[in-house]
């Protein structure tokens, strides 16, 4: 299901989504896959790796108006975050529909 203003991701993009989302799905029991997600998260989610560095660009063109924070609404958001917390949902780590902009 595609967001309100939601550019969507290219195939390329969505691909490597998919592959990083694997490796947290391959992970034994729901605690494993907690942690996982979470490392991975950490390792991919940088300012280098041409994957995120697309999520940031279309999450920026979904902001209509000022680009704000998801949670404080305050700041400008340059940071990929969650809507659903990897926390509690290792299974949406690395899914395009579960990001939104936040700052750091």
């Amino acid at each position: 299901m595609l967001q309100l203003n939601d550019p969507g991701l290219d195939a390329t993009t969505t691909a490597r989504l998919r592959a990083y989302q694997a490796k947290v799905d391959a992970i034994g029991p729901y605690p494993e896959q907690v942690e996982a997600g979470k490392t991975l998260f950490s390792r991919y989610n940088r300012r280098d790796n041409g994957v995120f560095r697309v999520i940031r660009k279309r999450l920026a063109i979904m902001c209509s108006g000022a680009r704000r924070c998801s949670y404080c609404e305050d700041s400008v958001g340059d940071e990929v975050e969650h809507i659903k917390p990897k926390d509690l949902y290792p299974e949406d780590v690395f899914v395009w529909e579960n990001y939104g902009i936040y700052i750091e």
